[in-house]
């Protein structure tokens, strides 16, 4: 019967302080719905990340140099164990008619590589697959015609492509912000791929690295990091004196090809001197015996005086042929001159070259992988501070409101004393109160936080990225972190103020709280 009477007056609580109930519920499920959303945003973002990059075989590290990759840099870079290499093509280039900047790269065959969404790689020299993110613009089969940066070396064999694709980048994640270009506004706009048989450069332009003691690493953790960190260092001495070797190697072939250009100048010059001299030495012999034929041109038959001037207009005619060869042979002498002082000039103006040692960060088109970073970053360090603020706020309103309906259940709590309940059975009462409105929220908030709050958050920062709206997933460790700090919040406070109001005697329990002092 005892037992009967307990059980209602316990069920009474609840239903005649639903407002009470529902507030308390509200403020466990807020808490919990930003712990959890917030703890577990990051980790999804980088699980779906990791995905992503190990689909594509992203790149750890890459290698580029200012003036591209020669033989021995690549027979250096190919010296490295434990890693694999890739070396490709790059260039910037503008579309015809327009200002804007599209990077072409070679297509890779194992690291990086691209990801298609619709139609297929290029397989010849003039195709082309575009940008997804140009899908809208450009049709598959369309024509596209491109020009190279006015003054540069050619690299492409041809200007005109076909678009045989749409592509999404491993390594240039954003679809809005592409980085810097070195043709057109300055600003890249696009991107594309074309086979390798499309570049015509004798060096590569860049190397793409791999290492295989980072494989399976979380791409954004500090094992990760500290990792890289020790491979990029590695690298750069290994590259250090490269730019001062190349130097030397480019002064040197500069010197050998002007040596070798202003010898063949020479032989050009005293050849064409000769010939101006035979020229003149013919002029001479014609124009002699064009006066003697005048001067026998009376005792000459007139068939014969005709043969010969025919046979002098030929000659002469022949004779300025040559004259006009020569001319022509001095103007393209002028400018192989030209050509050879500019050689001169530029060697002269050559500057050691530089090789530097990008991760996914800082490459040339990164800038999507690192705001990637940071925001999830950003989104992990806001989700250690914002829930506590919330629990912390939780748990005064909860201490607030549990002292409210200790007092209102005093006279309750008198009357079960008196009738012999012990008080630790009053006291779970209340315990029993504050644990139910405690996890009945957290169940709420873990649900909510885990695939509403997320998913939302993780949409709005991964919108116009490569990488996709991240995946969801349960994380039991965060809900039991979760559930931990509900029950602190809603139920200790209920205990505190329980055993604070419990410790009197049934007798003073039945009558009403005296007023606070100078109340």
């Amino acid at each position: 019967m005892k037992r009967k009477v307990y059980w209602k007056d316990l069920s009474h609580s609840f239903t005649s302080s639903k407002g009470r109930f529902l507030s308390i519920l509200t403020l466990m499920m807020l808490g919990t719905l930003a712990l959890v959303g917030l703890k577990v945003t990051t980790p999804n973002m980088h699980r779906t990340a990791q995905r992503f990059i190990d689909q594509q075989e992203m790149l750890d590290l890459a290698v580029m140099g200012d003036l591209g990759l020669d033989k021995t840099d690549q027979e250096e870079l190919q010296g490295l164990t434990g890693a694999s290499l890739e070396f490709s093509y790059l260039t910037d280039v503008t579309l015809d008619g327009k200002d804007e900047a599209v990077r072409l790269f070679s297509t890779p065959e194992t690291i990086s590589r691209f990801q298609l969404t619709s139609g297929r790689l290029p397989q010849k020299e003039d195709e082309v697959a575009l940008a997804a993110f140009w899908k809208d613009r450009y049709q598959i089969g369309d024509q596209l015609r491109i020009h190279e940066k006015a003054g540069s070396p050619s690299v492409l064999k041809t200007k005109n492509y076909r678009i045989v694709g749409f592509v999404k980048s491993a390594e240039m994640w954003s679809e809005k912000d592409l980085g810097q270009a070195r043709s057109g506004s300055g600003s890249l706009d696009a991107y594309g791929v074309l086979s390798k048989e499309a570049f015509t450069s004798p060096v590569y332009s860049l190397a793409r690295i791999r290492f295989d003691d980072l494989r399976g690493f979380n791409p954004f953790s500090t094992s990760y990091q500290d990792r890289l960190a020790s491979h990029q260092k590695d690298l750069e001495e290994l590259l250090a004196g490269n730019g001062q070797e190349r130097y030397r190697k480019l002064q040197a072939d500069g010197k050998q090809k002007i040596q070798k250009g202003q010898e063949e100048l020479d032989v050009a010059n005293k050849q064409l001197a000769d010939a101006r001299e035979k020229a003149g030495q013919a002029q001479t012999q014609l124009t002699e015996q064009s006066n003697k034929l005048n001067q026998l041109s009376t005792l000459l038959p007139k068939v014969e005086l005709e043969t010969r001037r025919l046979e002098l207009a030929e000659a002469q005619k022949q004779l300025d042929q040559q004259l006009v060869n020569i001319q022509t042979g001095e103007s393209e002498l002028a400018t192989k001159q030209k050509e050879l002082e500019k050689a001169k000039e530029d060697l002269k103006n050559i500057e050691q070259p530089n090789y530097h040692v990008y991760d996914r960060k800082t490459i040339p088109g990164g800038q999507g992988y690192l705001m990637y970073s940071n925001a999830s970053a950003s989104i992990s360090a806001v989700g250690n501070l914002f829930p506590v603020v919330l629990y912390a706020v939780a748990a005064m309103v909860t201490f607030t409101t549990m002292t409210r309906f200790v007092d209102e259940e005093r006279s309750h709590a008198g009357l079960f004393k008196a009738l012999g309940y012990r008080t630790k059975d009053i006291l779970a009462k209340f315990l029993l109160y504050g644990l139910v409105a405690g996890t009945v929220g957290t169940g709420i908030g873990t649900l909510l936080g885990h695939y509403v709050l997320s998913g939302t958050i993780s949409q709005i920062i991964t919108q116009g990225m490569v990488v996709g709206t991240s995946r969801q997933y349960f994380y039991e460790s965060y809900s039991l972190l979760a559930l931990g700090l509900s029950l602190l919040s809603s139920v200790f406070p209920a205990y505190l103020v329980a055993k604070r109001e419990l410790k009197e005697e049934a007798s003073h329990l039945l009558l009403p709280k005296p007023p606070v002092s100078g109340s």
